[in-house]
């Protein structure tokens, strides 16, 4: 299935970008290694069994990206996955971020508005919009993974906000699939630890992990709210491409 793809993998010079790296290459995939560390990306792309290519990649500059991703589109042709992997922490509080700092960790993360208020509008309209936002985010990285001919049947859920029933259901309800929650792991790093176990054959089979799994208990869509969650979706998808032309604005401001 992944014969010959083009995947790009930023932040892939260490860590978990840098297994997820070695997964995609594994299964016959031709990875783009993009890291900050142009040296972490050229042993990475070293370490792969298939074809692989590496670049310096700040993603927080954006004609970087723009070059590295014509560059690469140049010279290979178009992505078919893109893993979105890097991200950046100075391990702070948020009430003792320093301004540089806080600019640091947003400029990689996010960027984004409010949209919607109105003057009947709560704290808990806020809270929710706020939870809907993050989950029409997985459900876009789900509807590019079907474009690209890789459906996702199966979802599930671990770390700390799966513990929330509120914000499960309403992933759930925009996902219009069940999502199976596993309770006392923290996913995050058995899948790292599990890629990690696996690169030096501590573990033969990809299923394996399935034996470290506890128990679960899953979440069903609500048939109901499709169509509501549908039309906001729409609404979501849109607001990028009608304000992202207005986002220099602001640093022509500052």
């Amino acid at each position: 299935m992944l014969k010959n793809k083009i995947v790009v993998v930023t932040g892939g010079g260490s860590g978990i970008g840098k297994s997820i790296v070695k997964l995609f290459s594994e299964n016959n995939a031709i990875v783009c290694v993009t890291d900050k560390n142009l040296e972490s990306a050229e042993k990475t792309a070293e370490e792969c069994v298939n074809k692989s290519l590496f670049y310096k990649l700040d993603v927080t500059n954006k004609s970087e990206i723009q070059k590295v991703f014509k560059t690469i589109n140049n010279t290979i042709g178009n992505y078919s996955i893109l893993i979105s992997n890097a991200g950046v922490s100075t391990m702070n509080y948020v009430e003792d971020l320093s301004e540089e700092e806080w600019d640091f960790n947003m400029d990689v993360h996010a960027k984004g508005t409010i949209s919607g208020l109105g003057l009947n509008s709560t704290i808990y309209d806020l809270w929710i919009g706020f939870l809907e936002a993050v989950s029409f985010g997985f459900k876009h990285h789900l509807d590019i993974l079907y474009e690209n001919n890789l459906p996702i049947n199966n979802v599930f859920a671990s770390d700390g906000g799966f513990r929330s029933r509120l914000w499960m259901q309403i992933t759930s309800n925009i996902l219009q699939k069940p999502i199976k929650i596993y309770k006392n792991i923290e996913g995050s790093s058995l899948g790292a630890s599990f890629l990690a176990a696996k690169s030096v054959n501590l573990y033969r089979d990809w299923n394996e992990i399935s034996n470290l799994l506890g128990e679960s208990n899953t979440v069903i869509p609500q048939k109901k709210l499709k169509k509501h969650y549908y039309n906001k979706y729409k609404i979501y998808l849109s607001l990028y491409k009608n304000l992202k032309n207005i986002f220099p604005a602001f640093d022509e401001i500052n």
